[in-house]
C-alpha cells in the first residue's frame, strides 16, 4: 500500500507535468506587428504623394529649406482624412493631444503612437494643424515624423499643402473680389487701394490669402530691407513683382503691397482697372495683439 501511495504520488506528479507541458502548451507573446514598415509602405505606395522642397527666407535674407513629401489637398479636412488612410489598422485609435507644440505656427497637434518591434518600442508621429490665417502659405498641416522615418522617407516632414488649380493673378484677383467690401481707392490717387478690416484675424485672412505658397517660395530681400515676390501662372510665365514693404517702409499700415507696371498691366487685362499700391488696416477699435 505504502509502495503503491508513494509510486501514485510519484507517477502522478510526472503525469501531471506531462500533461501540462503536452495537452496546455503555454501561448507565446503574439508579436507586434511592424507599424512602422506598414507606415512607410502605404505612403510609399501612394502616388500622389510627391518628394519636394520647401524654402523660406526671412526678411534679413535668411533661408532655411526642408525636404518634404507633399499632398495637395482643398483644405484641413481632407488633409486630416488622407493622412489617416496612411495609418495601419488600429493606429488611429493611439491619439493624444500633444501640449508643447509650436503654437505660434499650429493651433492643435495630435500624436499617434506606431509599433516598432525592430527597435523594441515604439515610435511617435504627429500631425500638426496650422492655423487657418497662415495656411495659404505654408499648407493645412504638416506631419512631424521622427529622426528614423525622415532617414526611411528621405524628408522630414509630410505636408499637406493648399491645391494649386488656379495661378497666382486668379488668385490675386479673386482675393480683391472677396474682400472688396473692405476696401475703396484713395481719394488722393485712386490707384492706391485702402483696405480696412474689422478685426486682426481677418486681417490676417486677407492679407496673407493674397499670398500664394509658390510666391512665398519666391521671396527675395531687397537692400532696403522690402522683400520681392513673383507672381507668375502654374507653368511659372511671369505677371509681375509685388513687393511687401518692411515696417520701416509701410507708415502707420499694417502691410503695404506695391506693384510693378508688368503686375498692374496684368491685372488691368483681367479687371478692367489696376491699382500700384494696396494698403491695409485695421478698424480703430479693434484690438491688435502686439
Amino acid at each position: 500500500m505504502n509502495w503503491m501511495l508513494a509510486a501514485i504520488l510519484i507517477c502522478g506528479a510526472n503525469m501531471v507535468t506531462s500533461c501540462s507541458l503536452d495537452d496546455n502548451p503555454v501561448d507565446p507573446e503574439p508579436e507586434m506587428p511592424d507599424q512602422v514598415a506598414m507606415f512607410v509602405q502605404n505612403v510609399l505606395s501612394d502616388t500622389r504623394y510627391k518628394a519636394d522642397k520647401i524654402q523660406a527666407t526671412s526678411p534679413d535674407g535668411a533661408s532655411a529649406s526642408s525636404d518634404v513629401i507633399r499632398l495637395d489637398v482643398s483644405g484641413y479636412d481632407e488633409a486630416l482624412e488622407e493622412f489617416l488612410k496612411l495609418l495601419p489598422e488600429g493606429v488611429a485609435e493611439t491619439a493624444f493631444e500633444i501640449e508643447d507644440f509650436y503654437q505660434g505656427i499650429y493651433s492643435e497637434s495630435v500624436g499617434y503612437r506606431l509599433n516598432d518591434p525592430a527597435n523594441d518600442g515604439e515610435q511617435v508621429i504627429a500631425l500638426n494643424k496650422v492655423r487657418d490665417y497662415m495656411s495659404f502659405m505654408i499648407g493645412y498641416a504638416w506631419v512631424q515624423l521622427t529622426p528614423e522615418l525622415q532617414e526611411i522617407l528621405n524628408a522630414d516632414f509630410i505636408v499637406y499643402m493648399p491645391t494649386e488649380d488656379e495661378d497666382d493673378m486668379s488668385n490675386f484677383v479673386d482675393c480683391l473680389m472677396k474682400f472688396a467690401p473692405y476696401c475703396q481707392p484713395d481719394m488722393d490717387d485712386m490707384t492706391h487701394l485702402i483696405c480696412t478690416f474689422p478685426t486682426y484675424e481677418s486681417y490676417l485672412d486677407g492679407v496673407l490669402s493674397f499670398l500664394s505658397s509658390r510666391m512665398m517660395m519666391s521671396a527675395q530681400p531687397t537692400e532696403e530691407g522690402d522683400m520681392v515676390l513673383e507672381v507668375a501662372d502654374n507653368n511659372g510665365n511671369l505677371y509681375g513683382l509685388l513687393t511687401v514693404l518692411s515696417a520701416e517702409h509701410r507708415g502707420d499700415a499694417l502691410n503695404v503691397f506695391l506693384l510693378d507696371e508688368d503686375l498692374q498691366a496684368s491685372l488691368a487685362s483681367r479687371i478692367g482697372i489696376s491699382f500700384s499700391k494696396i494698403s491695409f488696416y485695421v478698424s480703430a477699435d479693434a484690438e491688435i495683439p502686439f
